[in-house]
């Protein structure tokens, strides 16, 4: 019993891997299907090119564990 649950939830993981690379080979490879395909590519890319960009939206917020914000500044005045 515990060794088919464990085979079902290996082939659900393997089944849900494929079909994000599948998404990820038709988001940057292909030509997008939608306009928002092709915004949330140019989004993806424009924060790999930019760290500013990566601290503006918030992904750096979590390492601060005291405020939940990133309170250093990068420009020093």
């Amino acid at each position: 019993m515990i060794k088919r649950t464990f085979k079902a939830m290996g082939m659900l993981l393997i089944f849900g891997v494929s079909l994000g690379s599948l998404y990820l080979v038709n988001l940057f490879l292909m030509k997008p299907v939608s306009i928002d395909h092709y915004l949330g590519k140019e989004f993806l890319i424009g924060l790999t090119d930019s760290p500013e960009s990566m601290t503006y939206i918030g992904i750096f917020d979590q390492f601060n564990w005291i405020t939940k914000h990133n309170s250093k500044l990068s420009i020093s005045p």
